[in-house]
C-alpha cells in the first residue's frame, strides 16, 4: 500500500514536471513596435510604442538596449515586473516606454532592443519563455 501511494506520488510529480516543461506558450504578442520621434540625437529622449496582446499573466523581467551604426550595445535599463501589475488576461493592449539614446551612441541607423524573459510556473526560473523585440530609429548627427 505505501508503495503504491509513492509510486502514486512520483507519477503526478512526474507529470506536473511534464506539463509544465511543454508551455512554452508566450504571455503576449506584440502586434507593432515603433520609436517616436523616429529621428534622435545622442543624449535625447524618445519612446517606444508597443501595441500587443496579452495571452496569460506570467512575471517579467525586461532588458532594454540601444545597439548603434558602429555596432555597439548600450544597456539603458532593466525591469522586472509581476503578473499582476496592470495586466489584464485576454486583452489588448498599448505600452509607452521612454528611454533615453546614450551620449556616446554614434549617429546613424540604430536598434532598439528588449529582451524580454517570462516566468509562468516553476519550470521557467530554469528555462525561461524568451523573447527579443526590436524597434529601428535613427541617431542624429
Amino acid at each position: 500500500m505505501r508503495r503504491a501511494l509513492i509510486f502514486a506520488i512520483c507519477n503526478v510529480g512526474a507529470a506536473l514536471l511534464a506539463i509544465w516543461a511543454a508551455d512554452r506558450n508566450p504571455a503576449t504578442e506584440t502586434v507593432s513596435v515603433t520609436i517616436a520621434p523616429a529621428l534622435v540625437s545622442a543624449g535625447g529622449d524618445a519612446e517606444v510604442r508597443y501595441i500587443y496582446q496579452r495571452f496569460r499573466l506570467c512575471n517579467r523581467r525586461s532588458v532594454q538596449q540601444v545597439a548603434d551604426a558602429g555596432g555597439r550595445t548600450f544597456q539603458i535599463g532593466e525591469t522586472e515586473s509581476p503578473p499582476y501589475v496592470g495586466r489584464v488576461q485576454g486583452t489588448a493592449g498599448t505600452f509607452v516606454q521612454p528611454f533615453r539614446v546614450p551620449l556616446a551612441a554614434q549617429p546613424g541607423a540604430a536598434v532598439y532592443r528588449v529582451d524580454i524573459r517570462d516566468y509562468c510556473n516553476p519550470i521557467h526560473r530554469l528555462w525561461p519563455i524568451h523573447k527579443t523585440i526590436e524597434a529601428p530609429f535613427m541617431i542624429a548627427p
